[in-house]
């Protein structure tokens, strides 16, 4: 039996592969923030979840739902980062004055690796899934992370996906014994696109795959023997990937995006 730290289950893929870790032996802590949404992915009570209220938009409310983890488990086998959103109407900001893509996507994930990293190394096979995506296009734009000066709702997603994959290689490599992955699932029919025009959500509606087959490859991560898995890759369709830009790869660019991330996170301690 494992313990999953689960962040993004309650719709769209995330709903899909929690749905299939029910009916398994292992352990869950389910972080929520709409509680229909929880009830819907649940279905019925189960002793083996654990709820934990939570909004990404509040480094208070993360903070706090890390306090409840560690009353619940003093291990941590799994953490799976799969929350993300798209803006595609204005630039918002959350309730730190972060811009929502930036926090959600890419400080959410850091800050929940930053502070369980002790409980999964109490694991003798602990692993970090983060959802990525294909569109991780162009480089990181260090000279206005948050597009405050001119916001586009597609870059602000890409290099928040090209992010997350640059920091699960390095943090790869700053921690050999838990492994890390990033994975693209597909194009799929979630509510990822729910605040886009007309065009948009068709296309996500009819060209998407179920939320069950986008889910395949994050269980995969999941349960697959460690010793057939490649800790820092990226991962389609349950194998090793290669992504589309040279910038993914860039150690020096990996570091400079941790030391970001660093500077963000510690305002928030």
């Amino acid at each position: 039996m494992k313990t999953i730290v689960f962040i993004g289950g309650t719709s769209g893929i995330g709903r899909a592969a929690v749905q299939h870790f029910l009916k398994t032996d292992h352990k869950l802590i389910l972080l929520y923030r709409s509680k229909e949404k929880l009830k819907e992915t649940l279905q019925t009570s189960s002793k083996k979840v654990i709820e934990v209220p939570c909004d990404l938009y509040s480094f208070h409310s993360m903070k706090k739902a890390c306090d409840t983890i560690r009353n619940h488990t003093d291990q941590v086998d799994i953490l799976v980062n799969n929350a993300g959103m798209w803006e595609f109407g204005d630039r918002k900001e959350t309730q730190d004055g972060i811009e929502t893509t930036f926090q959600v996507n890419v400080l959410a994930p850091a800050f929940f690796h930053k502070n369980l990293q002790d409980l999964l190394l109490k694991s003798s096979d602990p692993r970090v899934i983060t959802t990525a995506s294909l569109l991780h296009t162009g480089t990181i734009n260090f000279e206005d992370l948050e597009y405050q000066k001119k916001f586009n709702g597609f870059q602000a997603y890409r290099q928040s996906k090209l992010a997350v994959i640059l920091l699960t290689r390095y943090w790869s490599q700053q921690e050999t014994k838990i492994q890390y992955f990033s994975f693209h699932p597909g194009v799929v029919s979630t509510e990822l696109g729910r605040s886009a025009n007309w065009l948009m959500r068709c296309f996500f509606r009819w060209f998407g795959i179920s939320p069950e087959k986008g889910a395949e490859t994050l269980v995969y991560l999941a349960e697959t023997p460690s010793d057939t898995l490649n800790s820092g890759e990226y991962y389609t369709q349950k194998k090793v990937a290669k992504t589309v830009t040279k910038a993914s790869y860039d150690t020096a660019l990996a570091k400079r995006v941790d030391e970001e991330v660093a500077i963000y996170l510690k305002r928030f301690e």
